[in-house]
This record gives structure tokens, sequence and C-alpha cells, in this order.
């Protein structure tokens, strides 16, 4: 998993670390906020090391923990045949997610006219988890 971090929200690079990030890498003057170049921290969990370390993690916030613990549970029984409808949102969004990147930096750097494509997939991609937020909702 990877996460970006503006720079100078140290709160938000400490709290990713209580939960096991590492730091990966700054890139300097990476975006344009208030009409400034700013920084970006880049931070990442790999599997291994959250199976490794998820245990200690709840054992330290047991208590909060649980007080937040949601379960989604469906039938694992035709996990090859077809994905469940959360699974396809969360394809989805992460798609969405870099053509909004993409288009913030298009229309911040260029032009807002060369974002016109990407604002198209980006609401046919929108159109797809609107679907399949049906289905959830159906079953």
């Amino acid at each position: 998993m990877n996460c970006e971090v503006i720079e100078g929200n140290d709160s938000v690079v400490k709290l990713h670390k209580k939960f096991l990030f590492k730091e990966e890498g700054f890139r300097d003057s990476n975006i344009i906020k208030g009409g400034k170049r700013i920084g970006v921290h880049f931070l990442g969990l790999t599997k291994e090391d959250w199976i490794s370390g998820k245990a200690n993690l709840h054992e330290k916030y047991q208590k909060v923990l649980n007080k937040f613990c949601i379960s989604i549970n469906w039938d694992k029984t035709n996990q090859d045949q077809e994905k469940h409808p959360l699974d396809e949102i969360e394809s989805a969004r992460a798609r969405n997610n870099l053509n909004w990147m993409n288009i913030l930096r298009l229309v911040l750097e260029l032009s807002p006219e060369h974002g016109k494509a990407l604002v198209t997939d980006i609401r046919n991609i929108d159109k797809e988890i609107s679907e399949l937020t049906d289905k959830l909702i159906a079953s």
C-alpha cells in the first residue's frame, strides 16, 4: 500500500508510521498549493510488514480499535468466478483517483482544455462505481 502526504503535514506522516508505514522518499516541489510549489512525502506498507506487525499494533491500540470494529462477510465459494462488488468498487476508485491527480496536474500546469478527456474518463468510472454500488444495495 502506498500513500502520499503533503509537506508540512507532519502529524499525518507520524500517524502513518504508527500504523507500520515506512517513509520511502520525498519529492521536492511536487504539487502546487496556494500558488506555491510544495513537496510530498511517500510512504509505503508491504503485505509482509503488515502481516508481521498487525498483532502488535492491535494489542497496542486494542481499546480504541475495538470501539470501531467493522466486519464484512460474503460468500467466498465463487471467488475465482466473480469478484465481490466491494472489491470491484475499490479497484474502480483506485483507477479514478489516478485520473483525478492527473487532471489536477493538467489543469494547474497546462490549461483546462487538456483535462476534458480525463474528465470524461472520470465521469465514466463514476458511473461504473454507481452501478456496482447498486449491485451492493440490491444483494
